[in-house]
């Protein structure tokens, strides 16, 4: 067998290690991605102390503790503040005109709902007096399913425990494993190799600084927006929407649900959920046509098409980091299959 069919069936062998990995390792497969992410994130950073001549070791554990600082700063000021505003909001709905709100939407449903919540009460009553003993059967198998239930939340959580340590690892590693990794590349495709993984880099790491300053700009105006409308929890819901964004589409979808919804309880006017529908409008609009192309510019170079199928595939195979990693890596992928085309185009040429 020649070497280059050698190296076919290795590549062919690792593939469908990938994919098995994949199917029946999904969740440490998960921990390893994002352990992965958030080393390429912070090295650079890492990199800049340690040329002040910080230990790599410890610049690492400054970065860690310089973030969980930060992010307790956040929740310690901003959750009270939004505790208290969800306590003020819901002492002031007044149940009786929800459900007069309600009855032009549900009809019939909405004035008897206290006969029907009876009704379903009544007959669940009767069911388990007639039914009691049979249920105890279902029981146990219920408390086995419990079992399974405890046994997959532990894995979650040693999952969970599982990326920080790794991130470290990575991040403290990083040199040496990039060291080992050229050494595997044959000497002459070295230097084709390393130019594409280069302008991988450089794709990832434009996209990523963009997409942060387009979430902070989507959620400062879309907060002013709703704080406008005079929309309850209007900061919080814009910065939510703000940082959801970041999945495309996300950000529009998730704080337009909940502007609606809190717009409808609060005031129940036709013309406020417009309005705030019209804020998102606009506020989509402005990123889709000014805000993006000037901070993020073609920096995937990934059709709309080529975006929402990729969202689909990473949230069906990993979830939530699914949804995150699904644009830069196709856009990754696209480098590849670009450069790839090129060099079939000279062998035929």
């Amino acid at each position: 067998m020649s070497r280059r069919a050698w190296i076919i069936l290795w590549a062919a062998v690792a593939l469908a290690a990938l994919v098995v990995l994949i199917l029946f390792a999904r969740g440490p497969v998960t921990a390893f991605l994002v352990a992965l992410a958030i080393a390429y994130i912070f090295e650079p950073a890492v990199d800049a102390m340690e040329r002040r001549r910080v230990p790599r070791g410890l610049a690492i554990l400054l970065i860690w503790t310089g973030l969980g600082a930060l992010l307790a700063a956040l929740i310690l000021w901003i959750v009270p503040r939004v505790i208290d505003q969800g306590r003020q909001f819901f002492l002031a709905i007044d149940l009786e005109t929800v459900r007069k709100r309600l009855e032009p939407v549900l009809g019939q449903y909405a004035g008897g709902s206290t006969e029907l919540l009876a009704q379903l009460r009544d007959r669940l009553l009767e069911y388990l007096r007639e039914n009691g003993m049979s249920l105890l059967v279902p029981a146990f198998k219920t408390l086995g399913s419990a079992t399974a239930v405890v046994v997959h939340l532990v894995a979650k959580i040693f999952e969970l425990i599982l990326i920080p340590v790794l991130s470290f690892y990575l991040l403290r590693d990083s040199h040496d494993l990039k060291r080992r990794a050229r050494e595997l590349i044959p000497p002459a495709r070295r230097k084709r190799v390393l130019a594409l993984f280069g302008e991988i880099d450089a794709v990832l790491r434009r996209f990523i600084r963009g997409q942060i300053l387009v979430s902070l700009i989507l959620g400062l105006l879309y907060s002013i927006g709703l704080l406008i409308l005079g929309t309850p929890l209007a900061v919080p819901v814009g910065v939510i929407a703000g940082f959801a964004s970041v999945i495309p589409y996300g950000g529009f979808a998730l704080g337009l649900t909940l502007g609606l919804l809190l717009s409808f309880l609060q005031y129940g006017s036709w013309v406020r959920l417009v309005l705030t529908v019209l804020v998102f409008a606009l506020v989509h609009a402005f990123e889709g046509t000014i805000v993006s192309p000037r901070i993020l510019g073609e920096s995937t170079g990934l059709h709309p098409a080529v975006v929402l199928f990729a969202l689909m595939v990473g949230g069906a195979l990993f979830g939530l980091p699914g949804l995150l990693a699904a644009v830069p890596t196709a856009a990754a992928l696209a480098v590849l299959l670009r450069a790839g085309f090129e060099d079939l185009r000279k062998d035929w040429a």
